[in-house]
């Protein structure tokens, strides 16, 4: 049956969706944007290649759907690829397969062996991902991309650069990401009040401010859950293994970390910055029932789990057994844990540094607790040394333990 759109068939009901078999039938989507087509629906039928005249021309693929008129429908990938997409743009926003969409659905969608660069003079470009420059209010399953990502921008992901008010599961990134801009991820960039489970990134991630194996930057009531990173992480200040920066009650539990992260400030193995403030208002965030297992290496506010643990946030039986390594501020679970809470935690890998260096916590302070939480690797610096905290103030320990622990230093050395 020959569709009366031009597609392959079908009527673009959700019992008779329109059949998309090449990139012209992709192409054609857009025609059909806007709030007006929510209930259309699409299924591609076949592999589609986009590295041919004239998807891989000057600057490649335009994104279905912008700010002005998103994508509005369902599409359904099936067990079909998207091959060689190919976006190569200087001072654009939203770019992706799709640029903008909001009330949708995404599935079964595989990109491979895309090749994306988008810059901006000012550096401040914002929103690329692979599949989805920007998404609101929409459900995205069983989603995947290979490839590379290069921008300067803001908001920048694997997948998405952004989402809110969405959801994504069981979806996975291998895009390698270069980046010299801030709020990067390897599946997402920023989620705003989204869910995010059964998900995974082996992708290499680098980048300036805020870098995540998973996602930049969660804020606003976010969840990631059963989720993991594998992918190398690399960046300058809030660099975590899965999330840069968390904050406004976001919550990541059963989740863990294998990738190597490297830093200057503020680095984690698990986020780099747990918790945040704004207009003085505590906005805590919680890491529970999660892990690290890979090394973590900055210069300053570094931990195994955690760079910085603030504003009333907890961290609740987590664990790291990777080896940590700075030069002030330095611990197993958390470089700083100010006004916050970590329980039922614990470290088995060897802390490095040169003051405020401990085997749980480098820097306790601000009313902190720490509770039912232990130190099992060795832990060496020069002064304020300590087998579980290097520096505690006006905050509290207890129940808490080293075993097995070697505590070496100069000045202010103790086993505990």
């Amino acid at each position: 049956r020959i569709s009366s759109s031009g597609f392959g068939g079908g009527t673009g009901s959700d019992i008779d969706p329109w059949l998309i078999e090449n990139a012209h039938h992709l192409n054609e989507i857009r025609d059909f944007i806007g709030v007006e087509h929510t209930d259309k629906y699409y299924r591609q039928v076949s592999d589609i290649d986009l590295g041919v005249d004239p998807w891989n021309l000057g600057e490649g693929w335009l994104p279905i759907g912008c700010w002005d008129i998103p994508f509005y429908g369902n599409y359904d990938g099936e067990i079909s690829a998207v091959h060689n997409l190919f976006i190569n743009r200087h001072n654009a926003v939203e770019q992706g397969l799709f640029g903008v969409i909001v009330q949708s659905s995404i599935s079964n969608v595989s990109l491979i062996n895309v090749d994306i660069t988008v810059t901006h003079e000012s550096g401040y470009g914002v929103y690329t991902g692979s599949l989805t420059g920007n998404a609101f209010a929409s459900t995205i399953l069983n989603c995947h991309g290979s490839g590379s990502i290069y921008s300067n921008g803001r908001r920048v992901g694997g997948l998405f650069g952004s989402l809110a008010g969405s959801s994504l599961s069981n979806s996975s990134n291998s895009i390698s990401l270069i980046t010299v801009g801030e709020y990067i991820g390897g599946l997402v960039g920023s989620l705003e009040n989204s869910q995010i489970s059964n998900n995974f990134n082996i992708g290499e991630i680098s980048g300036d401010e805020f870098i995540g194996g998973l996602a930049g930057y969660i804020y606003h009531y976010t969840d990631i859950n059963n989720c993991y990173n594998i992918g190398e992480v690399t960046g300058y200040e809030g660099i975590g293994g899965l999330v840069g920066r968390s904050d406004r009650f976001s919550m990541i539990e059963n989740s863990y970390n294998e990738g190597t992260v490297y830093g200057v400030s503020y680095i984690g193995g698990l986020v780099g910055i747990n918790g945040g403030t704004h207009d003085a208002e505590l906005l805590p965030s919680e890491i529970s029932n999660s892990h690290n297992t890979a090394n973590v290496n900055g210069t300053t506010v570094v931990g195994g789990i955690v760079g910085i643990n603030q504003c009333n946030s907890v961290i609740n039986n987590c664990q790291s057994s990777g080896d940590v390594e700075g030069d002030t501020m330095i611990g197993g679970v958390a470089g700083i844990n100010s006004n916050s809470e970590i329980t039922n935690s614990f470290s088995s890998g060897n802390v490095f540094g040169d003051s405020w260096v401990g085997g749980l916590v480098g820097d306790n302070v601000n009313s902190a607790e720490l509770t039912e939480s232990y130190s099992q690797g060795s832990v060496e610096g020069t002064e304020y040394v300590g087998g579980l905290v290097g520096w505690n103030s006006n905050s509290s320990i207890e129940n808490c333990y080293t075993e097995n622990t070697t505590v070496t230093g100069t000045n202010h050395v103790g086993g505990l």
